[in-house]
């Protein structure tokens, strides 16, 4: 497989300060605000999971007022508060997973350095427009081992919200099928399991320690094909007690719905509704078997 696992999800918001002030009213550990000076753009981190499966999720603004007015800044707002707008997938050699999807047609649409106060902490190259993805996808490597990031992490706190693992996220795909022949055939993702419910097929990616998944329609007056096709703004995290969790969030404030039974066998989930962080849905599931 060219890629080692799920990196981050991205959530460009149009208050950085408030974005992030609700996720560490939840609980969550927020990393400090970076500046990259290339595309002027103002980034906090989310991290979870261990150095074999770290995850993040990076909340998004411009870094000033007068940013907005630049094309980058203008991009970004177009797109804030309006829930996740990127998955970002990690390789350990950029150019040489770059080189084989180019063998496949697939080409970078612009590459970017992650550079900080002097110091390069990854690259970037966001991959072209592709409809059978199903999402926007980019590519990221980091000059530093997953050791040493998870240990930068660490030295911050760790969540008052147990959060162990991402487990999943996922994207709409009203052509399932094609979806899925495009994930394994181009992008080199074979689907490697499928849950069906009342209303909708899930197809299951798995890339590194978590699940990519793909939904289409069980039946013809699925409510899944009223839902625009990209990515779902949402990500479910594994949590060793989901009672405990529950708790934890409405006493922090929050409510939380739809406690039931999950999709997934031998699974039970909540929901924090993306209404009350800042668009982005936060399932909490925990294994039961």
């Amino acid at each position: 497989m060219l890629y080692e696992g799920i990196d981050m999800v991205v959530l460009p918001v149009s208050d950085l300060a408030s974005a992030s002030a609700t996720f560490e009213r939840l609980g969550l550990v927020v990393t400090p605000e970076q500046v990259n000076p290339n595309s002027r753009f103002a980034i906090r981190k989310i991290p979870i999971g261990g150095p074999d499966n770290l995850f993040c999720i990076e909340i998004l603004s411009i870094a000033t007022p007068a940013d907005a007015a630049t094309p980058n800044g203008q991009r970004l707002l177009a797109r804030a508060d309006k829930g996740l707008s990127q998955l970002m997938l990690r390789v350990v050699d950029l150019d040489a997973a770059l080189a084989e999807l180019a063998e496949r047609g697939v080409q970078p649409q612009a590459r970017v350095e992650g550079v900080f106060d002097g110091d390069k902490q990854y690259d970037v190259a966001l991959l072209q427009p592709m409809a059978d993805a199903a999402t926007g996808l980019g590519l990221i490597q980091y000059t530093r081992s997953q050791q040493q990031r998870y240990d930068g992490y660490a030295a911050l706190g760790q969540h008052a919200t147990p959060l162990k693992r991402l487990d999943h996220v996922a994207a709409v795909a009203p052509d399932l099928e094609t979806s899925c022949r495009f994930w394994d055939d181009v992008l080199g993702v074979p689907t490697v399991g499928e849950v069906i419910s009342p209303t909708t097929v899930v197809r299951q990616l798995r890339i590194g320690d978590a699940m990519f998944e793909l939904l289409g329609p069980a039946t013809p007056d699925s409510p899944i094909r009223q839902r625009p096709p990209g990515l779902n703004s949402m990500f479910s995290v594994e949590v060793p007690d989901l009672d405990a969790t529950i708790a934890h969030a409405q006493a922090a404030g929050f409510e939380v719905a739809d406690r039931r039974v999950g999709t997934l066998p031998g699974t039970i989930v909540a929901t924090i509704p993306g209404a009350q962080t800042n668009g982005l849905n936060v399932q909490l599931l925990q294994y039961t078997q």
